[in-house]
């Protein structure tokens, strides 16, 4: 290990090397805020003519390539940045001293005749930024979704904060003042994972979703990393993320807490994830065969929940409660997704069957739906349904001829106090006496909804989802919904 104290100019001025973004690391994430913040520290180091600590870039020396796997965020950015400035140098040479081809062939492009195409450009991203920063590079046409991407779109703040001004090359001289410490390991160093977990870098903080994937693929074998990102990872990230969006720390929070039978907090996700991880694993991380079979568990309680979550079935597997997952889904409660999820899969094992999933989701529904009937508070909901599953297995284990579906039924009209699900005269006396009105208007939709539409595919309440229908709650006779509301299951 060597520790220099550096500049981020000198660091990324390496003719004839270019830099790679590991596929452990998360894609880029700074967003308008951190760029705004980078531009206002560009101009007061400026103004200010001092030094500015910009971080710190641990990187494995590689050959030809330094692998970066801290401090990417920051490498990126400052390349983005000089992207911009060359495409305005090179449409407008007055505007710089420091010609447009000095920056490519100094900070943006390989003009040696390597191997592999893809080493031209001096950084190599993660999969999902790769396709999308060449394309930046090139001014090739963007597609939607490029352009809506977070490279895309810190490339672009960076060209029209500069388009118009002049004197652009002391943008490229001042980076000499943000000064980095630079970490260079080699193959044979300390485990990088501590390494970089050890790091208080500046920055846009790691969520738990994205250490788990820095620990996934931070694996010594090639051939084992290489098959959890393609056969797993990538398809978390498919079915995870969007342009704006990230569900990886969610979902894993509710993964374990569905594994382990008890609540999990989403600070808790990164290191009870590892305690499973080396549990199933062992100390041979690099047994291909346990790594498939562990991942393989994490990818089929993803498709439960995405099933749960967006209500969606590509597979068809959970067809025949389609319709079921819909109605939760729009109500907006997740406590019960961890419960579901273990649900989901013993019906995948065939455990539970058909009949029983259908009551299941029907028990769960009518709990949630007479509580918000009632106004009662969620407190100590998560705890009931994160060790839900393993109440009703200790229950079979004494009685096996009972039937899942009846055991839950059972537990659920048994709990009391601020667990309880209210008996028919509670939800009567509720309807009479509370403000309804007062509640979430998608939980007035949801009740009135039902209580009218006796369809089997909730046709009203998909309407009302699908904005085909603009409903205005108006005053309601009490009287009238209860005779309504005797006629049909809530």
């Amino acid at each position: 290990m060597k520790v220099t104290h550096d500049n981020i100019n000198t660091f990324l001025y390496t003719p004839g090397k270019y830099f790679v973004i590991p596929d452990f690391q998360r894609p880029y994430s700074w967003d308008k805020a951190n760029i705004t913040s980078f531009i206002d520290d560009l101009e007061s180091v400026l103004v200010g003519n001092k030094n500015h600590y910009f971080g710190s870039i641990v990187y494995i020396n590689e050959g030809n390539n330094s692998t970066i796997i801290d401090g990417q965020q920051r490498a990126t950015t400052v390349l983005l940045m000089l992207t911009s400035l060359y495409h305005i140098i090179s449409d407008k040479p007055s505007s710089s001293s420091f010609p447009a081809k000095a920056i490519k062939d100094q900070y943006l492009y390989n003009s040696q005749d390597y191997n592999e195409e893809s080493n031209r450009i001096k950084l190599r991203t993660v999969t999902t930024d790769n396709e999308i920063f060449e394309q930046i590079f090139e001014r090739s046409d963007f597609s939607t979704n490029s352009k809506d991407s977070k490279l895309y779109q810190a490339y672009a703040l960076f060209y029209e904060y500069f388009k118009d001004k002049d004197d652009l090359q002391k943008y490229i001289e001042i980076l000499k003042n943000f000064e980095v410490v630079t970490i260079a390991l080699d193959a044979s160093d300390d485990n990088p994972q501590k390494i970089f977990e050890s790091i208080n870098s500046t920055g846009k903080p790691l969520t738990d979703g994205d250490k788990i994937r820095n620990f996934a693929l931070m694996l010594n074998n090639d051939v084992a990393r290489n098959v959890v990102l393609k056969k797993y990872w990538e398809t978390i990230e498919t079915k995870l993320t969007d342009i704006n969006k990230d569900f990886i720390s969610d979902f894993f929070k509710y993964y374990l807490t569905s594994k382990l039978q008890r609540e999990v907090k989403i600070e808790q996700v990164y290191p009870e994830f590892k305690k499973l991880f080396y549990s199933s694993i062992g100390d041979n991380q690099d047994d291909v065969e346990k790594l498939e079979e562990f991942y393989g568990q994490v990818i089929a309680y993803l498709n439960h929940y995405v099933f749960l979550k967006f209500n969606s079935d590509d597979s068809k597997a959970y067809k025949i409660v389609t319709d079921k997952g819909f109605r939760l889904n729009y109500l907006k409660i997740e406590t019960p997704f961890p419960f579901l999820m273990r649900v989901l899969d013993e019906y995948k094992q065939s455990k539970i069957d058909d009949n029983q999933l259908l009551q299941i989701f029907e028990i769960v529904e009518s709990y949630l739906t007479r509580r918000i009937i009632c106004n009662i508070p969620t407190t100590g909901v998560n705890n009931l349904f994160s060790a839900l599953h393993k109440d009703i297995e200790n229950y079979l284990s004494e009685y096996p001829n009972e039937n899942y579906s009846d055991v839950l039924g059972y537990i659920l009209v048994n709990k009391s106090g601020g667990l309880k699900i209210p008996k028919e005269e509670e939800v009567k006396s509720a309807v009479k006496n509370n403000q309804i009105y007062s509640q979430r208007n998608y939980y007035i939709n949801f009740v009135l909804s039902s209580v009218d539409d006796r369809s089997k595919e909730s046709t009203l309440l998909r309407q009302i989802a699908n904005g085909d229908i603009q409903l205005t709650i108006e005053h309601m006779s009490s009287t009238l919904f209860l005779r309504q509301y005797s006629m049909t299951t809530v």
